[in-house]
């Protein structure tokens, strides 16, 4: 079962009653490294319910040099103690009837965040009258209180470890979660960005007229995809709209019915910008009525390029659609956008797949992307008739 506290001393502090009953009271002073500071905190398990924190603002630096200072276990007498009074704590000589009256015992635990050690102080009976250890153990002898030591040490040990791993897990679970907030936070961002497209969108819709009738229309689903992933200028979308909705209604009789349906394909193929076009390098003499068609066939290769790119291993030899290499062509535009292209070009197409000097040219093409396959079944049928 995890504990997931901010600190493990709270967790000492109360698992002191259950190793040692007898214990009077137990002090912690250990550094938090939450807060960057050192804090004391004092459990008295037969007068309290929960540790508490002690002001320790008046002996703040001697405490600090303390845990630099004290590396080792030891069983000290209550005015060894270097803290809780004005009094500067005393040093008393070996003595043995002064070893056995010792009844706190010190507790040095090495803290990795500062490199000094955390401390820990049980305060036992003074008569060192310590039942429910052991039944043979009443009377603390100093080779009794070494075993004690040791043994309580390691437990407190293992209370450590088991935090220090169980706050690990905190810690990477609370990472998990901000995470998924965050994805939450930006996808909420996302589609609340797309739906306002959308509600521009139908705003415009209800500007446009035919005839002076009035007329109903919607999106398709693909269409509603293309609007989210609208990536032009602002200013440029109100026509983007109209001139979808002025194709829909060629596309549809008006006079039978008012509700269109506005489809992908009746969107404009994005323009480009001529200052934005890099002229290209052309490898071989390239007649001038054949270099747009050459400059179209380089574009949807660069963009078969990217769909093989982002398959599966797997896929990679799948035909590519005209609605894959349409995501990667600009910003985007439509299978249908595709289509009509390489019909308008079809002639000059097949022509140039078939240069000698191009053979090595838009190889995707040739393979995988079918409607530029076809120009060239369509050219040798024709030769064939003509032959």
């Amino acid at each position: 079962m995890f504990s997931f506290v901010s600190e493990p001393w709270d967790l000492v502090l109360n698992y002191i009653k259950q190793i040692l009953p007898a214990a009077i009271k137990a002090i912690a002073i250990y550094y938090n490294s939450s807060k960057n500071i050192i804090c004391v905190r004092e459990f008295s398990p037969q007068e309290n319910d929960f540790p508490f924190e002690l002001d320790i603002s008046s002996s703040y630096n001697k405490i600090k040099n303390l845990r630099i200072d004290t590396k080792e276990d030891n069983w000290l007498l209550p005015d060894e103690i270097p803290f809780g009074s004005n009094l500067e704590s005393k040093k008393h000589n070996y003595d043995i009837f002064i070893e056995n009256k010792r009844n706190i015992l010190q507790l040095s635990f090495p803290n990795y965040y500062d490199n000094n050690y955390d401390l820990l102080y049980i305060y036992l009976p003074e008569n060192n009258f310590v039942p429910g250890i052991n039944s043979a153990v009443q009377k603390l002898s100093q080779e009794n209180k070494i075993i004690l030591s040791n043994t309580v040490k390691n437990s407190i040990k293992y209370v450590i470890n088991t935090y220090n791993s169980d706050s690990k897990v905190y810690d990477e679970l609370l990472s998990s979660v901000e995470n998924l907030k965050s994805l939450l936070k930006k996808k909420g961002t996302e589609d609340n960005y797309k739906s306002r497209w959308i509600e521009y969108a139908q705003d415009i819709l209800l500007t446009v007229e035919y005839d002076n009738i009035n007329v109903e229309f919607s999106f398709s689903d693909k269409a509603l995809e293309l609007i989210n992933n609208y990536k032009g200028k602002i200013v440029d979308f109100s026509d983007y709209i109209k001139k979808a909705a002025k194709n829909a209604l060629i596309t549809n009789n008006i006079k039978k019915t008012k509700n269109i349906i506005i489809e992908d394909f009746n969107f404009p193929a994005p323009e480009i910008k001529k200052e934005n076009i890099v002229q290209p390098v052309f490898n071989v003499d390239i007649e001038a009525k054949y270099q747009k068609t050459y400059i179209l066939l380089d574009r949807y290769e660069e963009a078969a390029e990217n769909v093989i790119r982002n398959r599966p291993l797997a896929l990679r030899n799948k035909a590519i659609s005209g609605t894959e290499l349409g995501k990667y062509v600009g910003n985007g535009i439509t299978a249908a956008a595709i289509s009509d292209a390489i019909k308008k070009h079809k002639s000059k197409i097949s022509k140039l797949l078939l240069k000698k000097e191009l053979a090595d040219k838009w190889p995707l093409l040739r393979k995988l992307f079918k409607p530029v396959i076809n120009t060239l079944n369509t050219y040798n049928n024709i030769e064939e008739k003509t032959a």
